[in-house]
């Protein structure tokens, strides 16, 4: 019985070797990576990974800042789809916000790449000035990774913290933005400036056209939506997110 035993973990092992390898080459990633995909993207305490926790179970749930990426296989689209309807399921990934993680973005725009149908970028809409300053900067360098491809990818600005007294109206935080990201390109191009918002910016990539910057010009299908996670006012962002997914 000891030879068998011991023939039977040797293959085991092997069986694991071949395993481990195809994955490590891709040959398994491939096929996962064909998922339909949507990015959740934005600064630490956006509420994005309450979205996502929201998504991924239908609940609202107390969410801490993440320092890894959270990822749910299973999303099913239309949300509220009637047994008559058919029905897709679509993969979300909710990536850290911190800036010196922002190699994880980059990391899931290469693993997914073709697979990414929309990145939903949450910014929370009453967090003040100089936060929403910062949240134009992270959008900058991700319209610069994402207008690198072919028509782009779309991209929902999902504008939270909506139903909060002085949070910015959608319009004044799409202009907002707009002025932002043109200060930022106009310093880029000079040269000048606290405008190095990372790795992998050698090429000084240039977003929209010349002039003043609209997200109008963008390649990027660009949208700005308001909502609230925690008062489950998303249903902006649900019919965004399902419309994305089921129209090729």
């Amino acid at each position: 019985m000891e030879p068998l035993y011991i023939y039977s973990a040797i293959i085991g092992l092997i069986i694991l070797g071949i395993v481990l390898t195809l994955v490590n080459t891709g040959a398994f990633a491939s096929k996962t990576s064909k998922k339909t995909t949507f990015l959740l993207v934005g600064p630490s305490g956006s509420g994005k990974t309450s979205l996502f926790m929201k998504w991924a179970t239908g609940k609202l749930s107390d969410t801490v800042t993440s320092t890894t990426t959270n990822t749910f296989e299973e999303l099913k689209v239309p949300f509220d789809g009637g047994l008559d309807e058919t029905v897709e399921t679509v993969r979300i990934v909710d990536i850290p916000g911190h800036s010196k993680l922002r190699s994880h973005v980059q990391k899931a725009l290469e693993d997914y790449d073709n697979a990414i149908r929309g990145i939903v970028f949450v910014i929370d809409s009453a967090a003040g000035a100089q936060a929403i300053s910062q949240a134009a900067s992270f959008l900058y360098w991700l319209l610069q990774k994402v207008e690198k491809k072919a028509g782009g990818i779309a991209i929902l600005v999902a504008a939270n913290k909506g139903d909060v007294f002085n949070a910015l109206p959608v319009t004044k935080l799409r202009d907002t933005l707009e002025k932002e990201i043109d200060a930022l390109r106009s310093a880029r191009s000079k040269g000048v400036g606290d405008v190095d918002l990372n790795e992998d910016d050698e090429d000084g990539s240039w977003i929209g056209l010349e002039g003043q910057f609209h997200f109008k010009d963008l390649e990027s299908e660009f949208a700005v939506m308001d909502g609230s996670v925690t008062a489950s006012r998303t249903s902006k962002w649900d019919n965004w997110v399902q419309q994305h997914a089921l129209n090729e």
